[in-house]
């Protein structure tokens, strides 16, 4: 989608080679397409396949008897498409995949932190909440951010150690980041607040967490992208 190359993409002056149709009906999967919804499904698996469209410039005239059977339903319906369209292309996005994986791991991180701090010190929670979320990392790119290169069992062992030691510069840099913030500006509460009526507080610690979360979330992507799940 947003493939600025094409200007019109909904009219009904089209001619398009049988050899084309033939390729591209059975790509569209099954799904039912109607009007100009039709039109832009068509369009975007063509150029998918490599197709050329050329467009020949015309111009419209106002209409100058009857009325238009353009219903607000065929507006919606194409809007509808267009969302559902970009959103599952989106998802086929490996980075995008990427980070949300990452955000379930941040979330896992943080609440693992909260309670490891319970019992241990500081930075041996900080170290085991970063384990925790590393495993929920592994998982989930494999079965799905990697799904194309995914890891067979025999493999799966060998992978998570060098995962972890790929994942190494991300725990350099966020222990690092919880180290010097301990040091330096120490642990104490930013802010209270309620959560289903209990009392809950935010502080330095989980701030800390968060910057290197974010911080060492670039490395992964390319250590993850390079050396785990290599391009076969």
């Amino acid at each position: 989608m947003f493939n600025f190359s094409l200007r019109d993409w909904t009219t009904g002056y089209r001619a398009i080679k049988r050899s084309v149709i033939e390729s591209i009906i059975p790509k569209l999967g099954g799904v039912r397409f109607s009007g100009y919804s039709w039109q832009i499904g068509f369009l975007i698996k063509s150029l998918a396949a490599g197709y050329q469209v050329a467009e020949v410039p015309f111009h419209f005239v106002d209409r100058i008897s009857g009325q238009s059977k353009l219903g607000p339903e065929y507006i919606t319906n194409n809007m509808i498409f267009i969302l559902k369209l970009r959103l599952s292309q989106l998802l086929r996005h490996r980075f995008v995949k990427f980070a949300m994986v990452g955000g379930v791991g941040a979330l896992i991180q943080l609440v693992s932190l909260h309670f490891y701090r319970f019992l241990l010190p500081f930075q041996l929670a900080f170290f085991l909440a970063i384990e925790t979320a590393i495993v929920s990392n592994f998982t989930l790119s494999n079965l799905w951010t990697f799904a194309d290169r995914k890891l067979n069992a025999k493999a799966i062992p060998k992978k998570f150690i060098q995962f972890n030691l790929t994942s190494g510069g991300s725990i350099v840099i966020q222990q690092s980041i919880a180290f010097i913030g301990e040091t330096f500006v120490g642990l104490f509460t930013l802010v209270n607040f309620e959560v289903f009526g209990r009392a809950a507080s935010l502080d330095t610690g989980a701030m800390y967490a968060v910057i290197g979360i974010i911080t060492g979330m670039f490395w992964n992507f390319f250590a993850y992208n390079h050396f785990i799940w290599k391009k076969r």
